[in-house]
């Protein structure tokens, strides 16, 4: 007796078996992110004393339940909490888990949600869903690559 062939789910990028949850790309996974035009746009602020203080512009690079990557400009110096502000109703507030540099000017950052109960990615989804990588028709698409885990 032989052992069953397994039929394994086809891969894609939102049953990727790196990840514990799904996370929708901003990337095409082949042209590297310094040289990338997609993306969400998003204000980089951190918590004040009494008003968040906006340090500069960053860049969703792909988003999920789990957590967010983004492009800062290298010159940032980060605190571990952060929040991306895509509109004045969209603020997501987020643990920096990872950096990593991207050439000589950019920075990816991992990170998790810093209270994953609240985040609510609806409006965001809806909102820039245009901007989202989806497989051809009839097509599979190709996983893009994790800026996160990719080698130099």
């Amino acid at each position: 007796m032989g052992t069953p062939d397994l039929e394994l789910p086809e891969v894609t990028p939102f049953n990727d078996p790196r990840r514990k949850v799904p996370r929708w790309y901003l990337h095409d996974g082949s042209t590297p992110l310094e040289s990338q035009s997609c993306g969400i746009a998003a204000r980089l602020m951190v918590s004040g004393l009494l008003f968040d203080k906006r340090i500069g512009r960053a860049v969703i690079k792909d988003i999920g339940p789990g957590g967010v990557g983004f492009l800062a400009p290298a010159r940032f110096v980060l605190p571990d909490t952060v929040s991306l502000s895509l509109s004045p109703q969209i603020v997501l507030e987020c643990r920096i888990t990872h950096r990593r540099v991207i050439g000589q000017y950019l920075s990816f950052y991992g990170a998790r949600w810093a209270d994953p109960e609240s985040v609510d990615l609806a409006p965001v989804l809806s909102h820039w869903r245009h901007c989202f990588m989806a497989p051809a028709e009839g097509a599979s698409a190709p996983i893009p690559a994790d800026p996160a885990t990719a080698q130099d």
